[in-house]
């Protein structure tokens, strides 16, 4: 018996309080699913999607893409080894692509006993409400969609442990991998981003009480530093498959979003054309990371409460310097999903109504940096949390079954 599913998702997200001006994002999506086996399975969708709102929207900015999720795996008596490929083509820009790999891993198998030893980039449930609401506080995320990116897993080793309802995780690696970003293309000094409502720093600003056009330098530092970064964090989960579960995380690691510094000057080398000249500065900070999920799972409906908390550890900058700044955070989110036909949550044949509300206070701060350039309660680089209230509905559902 081979099966083909096909399926529409119905998503939609509604923030009351924005830290981006994006209010509602809608899409609908159909996939086509390959066939159910064990150790390699393919996922193909097509989707189209818009934000509504006029911060960074552009005429056209309706989006279409493509893309397919393939994932192989091998078991064997001793070793196993997992691999994840994701492939993007948009269809109605300049044929934007991109290639990304959120799970590749080696790791000892399960028949060798409780203990388990992992190898490479690997997913963990962290936290619920982290993942759900795709912000990226545990774990890096490729964003090139600005409230729907894709997860990737945390890369380094992974010591798991299994006694009976209880599951402990410990991950510690020597590097870091941050997240990726929109693709933004530095051409004459000016930033074009390949996607239509990418937000993008000003062209013209205000310095020393003359408006000139802006012209960007990214100084970018070696590699090494930025990813000679150590971390380290430990998971501990309770409850079985079905029932009562909790779950408890703490973390110390790099942020997994770079943030800036920038150093502005006004070039009069020209006078009858003076500009101001930006060098940005991609700045690692690391933070304590912490988070409780409770909640129950049945056959037919899940509810959770998942508490994530962030307390940042502010890095040394020039005093010349604008920096980006970030408070500690504190979120709440509850969260359900209800299978309402079909064979229950764990069926792909199921059709489930799913429901979250998030609150979040603070994490986002005002720009710092000297008085003549600052703006009070004023942003300039783009929020890591992009809403601080929101509720999210979503539809699952198969509408097409072919078997033979």
């Amino acid at each position: 018996m081979r099966d083909r599913l096909f399926s529409i998702m119905l998503f939609v997200l509604l923030g009351f309080h924005r830290a981006a001006d994006c209010s509602v994002i809608s899409s609908v999506e159909p996939k086509v699913l390959g066939r159910d086996n064990p150790t390699t399975s393919a996922a193909f969708s097509f989707a189209t999607m818009d934000y509504l709102g006029s911060y960074g929207h552009t005429d056209g900015s309706f989006l279409s893409f493509f893309e397919a999720d393939l994932k192989v795996s091998k078991m064997g008596r001793i070793i196993e080894a997992v691999s994840q490929a994701e492939i993007l083509l948009t269809l109605n820009t300049d044929s934007y692509r991109s290639f990304e790999v959120p799970q590749a891993y080696i790791a000892t198998s399960d028949d060798l006993g409780r203990g388990k030893v992992v190898l490479g980039r690997k997913f963990e449930p962290w936290s619920h409400l982290d993942e759900n609401w795709n912000l990226g506080v545990w774990q890096p995320l490729f964003r090139w969609d600005f409230l729907a990116p894709d997860r990737v897993g945390l890369s380094g080793i992974f010591l798991n442990l299994k006694l009976d309802s209880v599951r402990l995780v410990a991950f510690g690696s020597p590097f870091f991998i941050p997240d990726r970003g929109l693709p933004m293309d530095l051409r004459d000094g000016a930033v074009r981003p390949d996607l239509p409502w990418a937000i993008v720093p000003p062209e013209r600003v205000r310095l020393l009480n003359v408006y000139t056009p802006v012209r960007y330098n990214v100084i970018v530092p070696p590699v090494n530093e930025i990813v000679n970064k150590p971390s380290g964090s430990l998971l501990a989960h309770f409850g079985n498959e079905k029932g009562i579960q909790a779950s408890v995380g703490y973390g110390y690691k790099p942020m997994n979003q770079l943030l800036l510094g920038y150093d502005p000057y006004l070039d009069v080398s020209t006078p009858d054309s003076p500009q101001t000249v930006v060098q940005l500065y991609p700045r690692v900070l690391y933070h304590h990371v912490g988070s409780v999920d409770a909640g129950y799972k049945g056959e037919f409906a899940e509810g959770l409460l998942s508490f994530l908390v962030e307390q940042p550890i502010r890095d040394e900058t020039p005093r010349t310097w604008m920096t980006q700044e970030v408070l500690p955070s504190y979120a709440i989110s509850p969260s359900m999903d209800l299978s309402v036909v079909g064979a229950g949550l764990d069926s792909m044949r199921s059709t489930r109504l799913s429901f979250s509300y998030i609150k979040q206070w603070g994490g986002n701060a005002p720009d710092a940096g000297p008085k003549e350039l600052t703006h009070e309660g004023v942003n300039t680089f783009e929020s890591r949390y992009p809403f601080q209230e929101a509720v999210k509905i979503g539809i699952h559902s198969p509408v097409f079954e072919k078997g033979r």
